[in-house]
């Protein structure tokens, strides 16, 4: 017979293991969708935000309710304590270990590809806005500077 701790912990493993394969592959969405699908410096905000945040933060609350359920509904202070840290840890290191490896294997030049991005769109915005074209090359120099130490 399992105790509750034990169902605890390996259904925190479980939920954390899917935790993090969804904020992997909300990640990786998000940088496709920075880099691929918009050209407009509101969404290339907010889409970062939307998923890299948002969606998430909403599965991890579904998790925990998950958790909770399936240990039998009621949990005290520690347990729920024990269960979500487990649950948190596998979504970290799998999410870190899945972005190591997309980022060095998968999409080597992702910094190259953002900056391109960010110039492009800054510049654009700015040119629309009718400002001159010295402050324009500030703000570019200003984004490639903190690309370049994000770099390193």
């Amino acid at each position: 017979m399992e105790t509750i701790e034990q169902k605890l912990r390996k259904n925190g493993i479980t939920n954390g293991l899917l935790l993090g394969i969804i904020i992997l592959v909300s990640g990786i969405i998000s940088f496709y969708f920075i880099t691929a699908m918009t050209n407009n410096m509101i969404m290339l905000v907010l889409g970062p935000v939307l998923f890299s945040t948002l969606v998430p933060l909403i599965f991890a609350v579904v998790f925990c309710f998950d958790l909770r359920k399936k240990i039998g509904g009621f949990w005290n202070y520690r347990q729920a304590t024990t269960g979500i840290f487990i649950m948190f840890l596998c979504a970290y290191i799998l999410s870190y270990g899945g972005n190591l490896v997309f980022s060095k294997v998968i999409e080597p030049d992702m910094v190259e590809k953002m900056k391109t991005v960010f110039v492009t769109t800054t510049t654009n915005m700015l040119e629309k806005q009718k400002i001159d074209q010295e402050t324009i090359d500030k703000k570019v120099a200003d984004i490639e500077s903190n690309f370049d130490s994000q770099k390193k």
